[in-house]
């Protein structure tokens, strides 16, 4: 793996993980929330990891389907990309 890909899924998953967090707390304090299809955004572009640890970090979006499972399936979908571009 390249040490810009490894750099930008590190730097992805932390906003992402950051992006989560900062939903939770706003929704605590009864504010204007981030659109899901943004959270969903930020894991289809690459910090997927960073959005399921925020997730479970965070207790947030832990109780939607679309997040429950999609996080994840966004996470196996990005792996299996990696070893289909690796093997080509």
């Amino acid at each position: 793996m390249s040490t810009i890909l490894v750099f930008y899924i590190i730097g992805a998953s932390a906003v992402a993980m950051a992006v989560f967090g900062y939903d939770k707390l706003m929704a605590k304090w009864q504010k204007t929330r981030i659109p899901e299809k943004l959270l969903i955004l930020f894991a289809l572009a690459g910090g997927s990891v960073g959005a399921l640890f925020g997730m479970v970090l965070f207790n947030h979006k832990t109780s939607k389907p679309l997040f429950r499972y999609g996080v994840p399936i966004i996470i196996g979908l990005q792996v299996v990309a990696y070893w289909w571009w690796k093997i080509r």
